[in-house]
This record gives structure tokens, C-alpha cells and sequence, in this order.
């Protein structure tokens, strides 16, 4: 197996970016949205206190261990939680895009970055 087919394999593997957090914030200038479900008011504590911890990221570290990190992992459990409780109440493709969001979302949080690649960085 060759040097780049391991990296691919490996790649593959790792969930997908969502753009270094990049989730619809217009004063971010962000790329992709909010999944219309996560938008419903159960979920806006959730989603402010997400935001909130996004738009400090440019002052404080990030990536897995950090205390920014954890606010947003805590917020994201729980909203996979409401998520799961509304899986019989949404079609299929809708509750499948907002778990996999999170999914991004929660992975997108872990990675860590320097103040010059910080979290609200755009690609």
C-alpha cells in the first residue's frame, strides 16, 4: 500500500469538516447553515450557547481539552438528545442531516487550533 492510498484510507475514515464551524452564522460570513430542524426553538439554548463559545473562539485556544470545547460538546449532547426524542416526528432525510451536522459539528470543535487558525478562520 502506497504513502498517499494510507493517507486516503485514513481520510476516509474521519468525519467530514463543516468548514472549521462554519454554521450559518451571518456575522460570520458562514458557508452552511443551520439544518432547519436544529433551528426550531427546542433547540435554542443549545444553538446560543454553541454560538456564543464560536464567536470568542478568535481570543481563547480550541480544540479537544479545552474548556471552549467542552461548552460545545456539552451543548451538542444535548442536542442530540432532543434530536433523538423527535426521530418518529421528522421524515428521515431532515433528522439523518441534522445528526450528521452534529456529528461534523462535534468533530469540527475537537480539532485543535492556533489564534491563527482559529475556529472562526473561513476556508
Amino acid at each position: 500500500m502506497t504513502a498517499d492510498r494510507a493517507a486516503k484510507i485514513a481520510r476516509m475514515g474521519r468525519p467530514s469538516s463543516i468548514g472549521q464551524l462554519q454554521i450559518g452564522l451571518v456575522s460570520l460570513g458562514a458557508t452552511q447553515p443551520w439544518p432547519y430542524i436544529l433551528t426550531t426553538a427546542k433547540y435554542d439554548t443549545c444553538r446560543e450557547r454553541i454560538e456564543s463559545v464560536i464567536q470568542q473562539q478568535g481570543v481563547i485556544a480550541a480544540g479537544m481539552g479545552t474548556r471552549n470545547c467542552h461548552e460545545i460538546q456539552s451543548a451538542i449532547h444535548e442536542m442530540r438528545l432532543i434530536l433523538k426524542q423527535q426521530v418518529h416526528e421528522v421524515r428521515p432525510m431532515e433528522w439523518t442531516h441534522a445528526n450528521t451536522f452534529l456529528k461534523n459539528l462535534a468533530y469540527d470543535a475537537s480539532q485543535t487550533r492556533t489564534n491563527s487558525q482559529n475556529i472562526l478562520a473561513s476556508r
